[in-house]
């Protein structure tokens, strides 16, 4: 995906997330909300996962954390895609997101996705753990989503929404009858279920997952790409009719 943000400019969009920066007593990693990643090519796709995991107890964010603590509230705001081609949305960036899309809808471009998630901050457990979103964390996404998306006036096709946390912050928000709903692809939702399945059993099918790790060059040593492969293939069972001839 190529690295640039059409929202980047949006002055009155980045205002609403100056104005949603969160006092220093919340427990969350970084106070700033954040734009979701639109391409300037956009398909009308957006894809919303729960929260970023920025939880200080994982140590793999350590250096990301340190490096957003010393950006600027607008580049903080802007984060999403600045770093490189990946866009800091770990089911994203961890192909678990690209490889459903593509078995799902076989003829969409992923490059023309729009990304986010639907709680714009990271909660953590005092400050040493991930937490879930707390009811008054979805309220202020709600309120957010809502400003954003008054200013912005997106031409929506479909929101796709990774889980119920961000079902629900689009319902709130006004935009419910655009969702469609998939499992959030998180190690708690996929680990136990993973075992139930072979995935080559899987594979043979679901020619879709197969042909999507082909277009992403994805070969059976990724990691937890047994885990990607369900996700995948749950994208299919659910999606394939939804989004059949969705891009003529």
């Amino acid at each position: 995906m190529e690295n640039i943000n059409q929202l980047a400019g949006n002055q009155e969009l980045i205002q609403i997330c100056k104005n949603f920066i969160l006092p220093k007593t919340y427990p969350v990693v970084i106070k700033e909300p954040y734009l979701p990643f639109v391409p300037y090519n956009w398909n009308g796709i957006l894809v919303l996962a729960e929260a970023q995991n920025l939880s200080q107890y994982v140590n793999r964010y350590d250096n990301y954390i340190q490096e957003l603590n010393s950006w600027s509230e607008e580049d903080k705001i802007l984060r999403l895609g600045k770093r490189g081609p990946n866009l800091d949305i770990q089911p994203w960036d961890d192909f678990s997101i690209r490889i459903a899309l593509l078995a799902m809808i076989p003829n969409i471009n992923i490059e023309e996705v729009a990304v986010s998630n639907a709680v714009p901050w990271s909660l953590t457990k005092e400050l040493v753990a991930n937490d879930n979103p707390s009811k008054e964390m979805i309220s202020k996404a709600i309120a957010f989503w809502k400003e954003i998306f008054d200013k912005w006036n997106p031409k929506l096709k479909k929101i796709i929404a990774l889980g119920r946390v961000a079902e629900r912050v689009m319902a709130g928000a006004g935009k419910g009858d655009l969702v469609f709903k998939l499992l959030l692809p998180a190690p708690r939702n996929l680990n136990n279920m993973m075992t139930m399945f072979d995935s080559d059993d899987l594979l043979q099918r679901y020619p879709e997952v197969k042909s999507a790790m082909g277009k992403l060059s994805l070969d059976k040593n990724a990691p937890y790409l047994k885990r990607k492969i369900l996700f995948a293939c749950h994208a299919v069972s659910r999606g394939k009719k939804v989004f059949d001839n969705f891009f003529r």
